[in-house]
């Protein structure tokens, strides 16, 4: 098993521990799209940016807005060029209210791309079954492994130097399999969770596509910030990550967020509205809802490593790297056999 994930969990390793730092590496690679200079301590309110944004660009319909998670970052919003249905980001500085991205593709930018290989291999549809499967090869191998050197206590971190490069790969393999071992199954559960049912769908739909936006299909009615304040009055601490506005008509407008606590994700919270008169129809809070909710809830900042602020993140910026690391000494390790069991001349 090792050997046939090898290659593909050194790319998803890799690309996984870049992602990590995903929005840190949109501002080192394209500081003018994704870094906001405040020019006051305050947002402007959000029906103002979204007007800004509309008459900007009278051609599209905004699909969705991901308001800026800390100071400094932008406003990430997704627009649909009328009978078209494909989403393009725009990028909006939520201070001055100035778009510092016309309508691209968020997977031609630097993080795009790594994440399309990380969770496609480039592949489409095939890509993220192969994703989902190495995934659980994640999950099988590091089970396996845990079996095979159930007796570690006794030798546990340990290096031999200065054996033989067989034995010192030996060592170097199992000491960070097992030390490594919870985080692996919680990598390899939580991406074959997400994947393979996506690849799934994608193989019974192959032609499904998000609908296309002919107009606008909530009223001018609705203040958005409104919205908001009626959000964080039904679910104390709330606050906004994601709205999302309705595509066809009789649709809902929704308004995602997360409401604090440990090992929760950024989508934790729900509150849906009428698209015509703005009344609240429902809420969803995690803190309220049943186990498995709660549990699945956990997989996204487990997966990403959100959890913890900045040591989480070089922890499991680290940790990502150990697949490709376990891959490359169990390779070397199987070459070395391989070439000790030829017969010599």
């Amino acid at each position: 098993m090792g050997l046939l994930a090898g290659i593909g969990l050194l790319v998803i390793g890799l690309t996984g521990s870049l992602l990590v730092f995903h929005d840190e590496l949109d501002a080192a690679t394209a500081p003018g799209l994704f870094l906001a200079q405040p020019a006051s301590s305050t947002r402007q309110p959000l029906d103002l940016l979204f007007a800004n944004v509309e008459k900007a660009l009278p051609d599209n319909e905004i699909s969705s807005w991901l308001p800026a998670s800390e100071p400094g970052a932008v406003d990430r919003v997704f627009v649909v060029k009328h009978h078209h249905h494909e989403r393009l980001l725009v990028t909006v500085n939520p201070y001055t209210g100035a778009i510092l991205a016309s309508p691209l593709d968020a997977r031609r930018t630097v993080t795009g791309r790594i994440m399309e290989l990380h969770y496609t291999f480039f592949a489409g549809r095939i890509g993220t079954l192969l994703a989902g499967l190495f995934a659980v090869l994640l999950c099988l191998l590091g089970l396996s492994g845990f079996w095979i050197y159930q007796n570690f206590w006794s030798n546990f971190i340990r290096l031999r130097w200065r054996a033989s490069r067989q034995i010192f790969l030996s060592d170097l393999h199992q000491t960070v399999g097992i030390a490594t071992v919870v985080f692996q199954l919680i990598l390899g559960f939580t991406g074959a969770y997400w994947n393979i049912p996506d690849a799934l769908r994608q193989f019974r739909f192959p032609n499904a596509h998000p609908p296309e936006i002919t107009a606008r299909h909530w009223s001018r009615n609705i203040s958005l910030d409104a919205l908001l304040d009626r959000a964080r009055q039904d679910l104390p601490g709330f606050q906004p990550t994601f709205i999302g506005f309705p595509a066809i008509s009789g649709a809902d407008l929704q308004i995602l967020g997360h409401a604090g606590g440990a090992f929760r994700s950024d989508y934790d919270c729900t509150a849906v509205f009428d698209a015509q008169s703005g009344a609240r129809k429902s809420i969803r809070d995690i803190r309220k809802a049943g186990l498995r909710d709660q549990i699945t809830d956990t997989f996204r900042p487990l997966h990403y490593g959100t959890f913890g602020g900045l040591f989480i993140k070089i922890v499991w910026c680290a940790g990502g790297l150990t697949p490709g690391l376990l891959a490359i000494t169990g390779y070397l390790m199987w070459r070395r056999r391989q070439l000790g069991s030829k017969p010599k001349n």
